[in-house]
């Protein structure tokens, strides 16, 4: 991975950890961390003043497809191609829970902008709503023609909105 000065558009530094590609990358809501997912089954958590990786989070079984860290930043949630999503305590880089029920690729995830709630979306064709303390599904939205692969909460702070993306060339509201 490479940190960039966008003014300037100047290399900053690589940061060297991972041992294969990096599929997704996200700052903290501080700035002060950055979380990065690979498709060797890992999430590292670097410095971003620094760079140095100062935890590896394991525990998917494929592919990391998607990293977020909560509007709190206390948490982190991945999806992966074992279909799984999780949630992950940045303090201890323990997992705190496995989320369950897409049946194919677990392609991206997206906090609500107080955090209560979680989107995940799959090649399985529906996007998931998690309550963020519960750790249940709240609904499953379905009726997609093709792989949801992209999701985004609306800005407003009560989650009225959720815009996804699609495979098929749909973008839904």
């Amino acid at each position: 991975m490479r940190l960039w000065d966008t003014a300037g558009g100047t290399w900053i530094r690589t940061l060297i950890g991972h041992t294969d590609g990096v599929f997704c990358v996200a700052y903290s809501p501080d700035g002060n961390q950055l979380a990065t997912g690979s498709v060797e089954n890992t999430i590292r958590l670097w410095d971003a003043e620094n760079g140095t990786c100062h935890k590896i989070l394991k525990g998917h079984e494929d592919w990391l497809r998607s990293v977020v860290y909560s509007p709190q930043g206390g948490q982190v949630a991945s999806a992966s191609y074992d279909t799984t999503v999780r949630l992950w305590d940045v303090e201890s880089g323990e997992c705190q829970c496995v989320l369950t029920g897409h049946s194919d690729r677990a392609m991206c995830v997206a906090y609500s902008s107080d955090g209560d709630m979680l989107a995940s979306d799959s090649q399985d064709k529906t996007v998931r709503l998690w309550d963020t303390a519960s750790r249940q599904c709240l609904t499953v939205i379905q009726g997609f023609q093709d792989t949801v692969q992209s999701i985004a909460w609306s800005t407003a702070n009560d989650a009225t909105y959720l815009i996804t993306g699609c495979m098929d060339g749909s973008v839904l509201n």
